[in-house]
């Protein structure tokens, strides 16, 4: 029993240290491409996101379009109901593209969204795009659009954009 239990762990050893053989080869490292994908990781989780929607709000419209930067998708999230809606992933010369929408035929029932505190909703569909690059995180909302902080005035108007720049 030790005896195989050595022989598990040498070889173990043995495939922890082994190459793909790229670099025997003379071919590239893989690890070289890490210190460029690392310094990109650092500038975005080093950029200090906007604080514009920080303050609890409800914006409820008929087609809601929210743009931001790469780091968005740490601060959105969409509902996804397969029975109810139907979501859309695809690369777009702007960036990446998240449609959701509500299903043909389907009555009472909406997309809805969290972006940091604000509750986003969106009666017939939502548009998600991170853009690449430093660009502002905007949100605009067309049809019947109705902003309604939890301290403050509301807003109703056919169109209302929202932008915030991150902070410095």
């Amino acid at each position: 029993m030790l005896r195989t239990m050595l022989l598990f762990s040498t070889l173990g050893l043995f495939a922890c240290n082994a190459t793909n053989g790229a670099e025997a080869e003379g071919g590239e490292d893989p690890e070289a491409a890490a210190p460029v994908f690392a310094s990109h990781t650092k500038e975005v989780l080093e950029r200090a996101w906007t604080d514009r929607f920080e303050a609890p709000a409800i914006l409820v419209a008929d087609e809601v379009v929210i743009e931001g930067p790469p780091d968005l998708i740490q601060h959105i999230a969409v509902t996804q109901d397969p029975q109810v809606l139907v979501s859309t992933t695809r690369t777009v010369p702007e960036g990446l593209l998240q449609e959701t929408r509500v299903r043909e035929g389907v009555v009472g029932r909406e997309v809805r969204a969290q972006l940091d505190a604000w509750t986003i909703v969106a009666m017939k569909r939502m548009r998600v795009l991170q853009r690449p690059g430093d660009v502002p995180v905007t949100v605009q909302a067309t049809g019947s659009a109705l902003l309604r902080p939890v301290e403050g005035e509301e807003l109703r108007r056919p169109t209302i954009t929202v932008r915030g720049q991150h902070r410095r």
